[in-house]
């Protein structure tokens, strides 16, 4: 199945993704897709400066994502340009690389083998964006954060585990989380909240975890999915 994105000011940057090998997304590395830009905005830069445009986009998305935390030789990402549109600003097509990038992660994410629901994570105020993101990555990797959502279950113990096991000094009485606009942590502990009400909007397809850990500026988010029966049974069954 191939998923399309389109952005047209000033050029045009459609992106498509194939999602049909796909089975599993790491953090850190694509694995089991192919994904390709192509634009038509003017190729007269230098391909290292292309690259690293692609790069910065790739690490705030498709690195940001995660099904199960395997990974696979089978990755690329491709950005090609015919130049029709001529000379456009750097600066917005940066942009809209990394919105094409974020949005066709997030379509991944659902696609994912029996995922039922897009979860993304958004870590704020951390010391710093490299810690934001490290925090992130831990949170939507979590086998067991993954379960929970797939039950329907608002367990922030989890999710505080996996702020803690990710490696970054934090202090775990400023942290506050969210479901969506919910509150179920205050500064470590859990808050006062109506647990019907979270667990009905964590039954629809998309769910917003934030979490704020009170220490800086820094800011990042990931994308990923639940872990359901059916992920099991799906490569349970599958032989080489």
């Amino acid at each position: 199945m191939k998923k399309q994105l389109n952005i047209v000011k000033g050029f045009d940057l459609p992106g498509s993704v194939d999602t049909n090998s796909i089975y599993e997304l790491l953090p850190k590395n694509f694995s089991q897709s192919y994904y390709d830009e192509r634009t038509d905005r003017n190729i007269g830069w230098i391909t290292r400066e292309e690259q690293e445009m692609l790069k910065n986009s790739v690490d705030k998305s498709f690195n940001m994502t995660s099904v199960d935390y395997d990974t696979s030789t089978s990755d690329m990402a491709i950005l090609m340009a015919n130049g029709l549109a001529g000379k456009i600003n750097k600066k917005q097509f940066q942009k809209a690389l990394d919105f094409v990038c974020i949005e066709l992660a997030k379509k991944i994410a659902i696609d994912g083998e029996g995922a039922t629901k897009l979860v993304e994570v958004a870590v704020k105020n951390a010391k710093n964006e490299k810690n934001a993101k490290i925090i992130a990555k831990s949170i939507i990797s979590s086998n067991l954060v993954k379960t929970a959502m797939f039950g329907n279950d608002p367990n922030w113990g989890r999710i505080m585990a996996a702020i803690g096991y990710s490696g970054v000094k934090i202090n775990p009485d400023k942290i506050d989380i969210y479901f969506n606009d919910k509150q179920i942590v205050s500064n470590g502990t859990e808050a006062k909240f109506d647990k019907k009400k979270v667990v009905e909007d964590m039954k629809k397809d998309k769910l917003l975890i934030v979490v704020n850990l009170k220490e800086g500026k820094g800011m990042a988010a990931a994308y990923g999915c639940d872990l359901t029966y059916e992920y099991v049974k799906i490569n349970a069954a599958y032989h080489t």
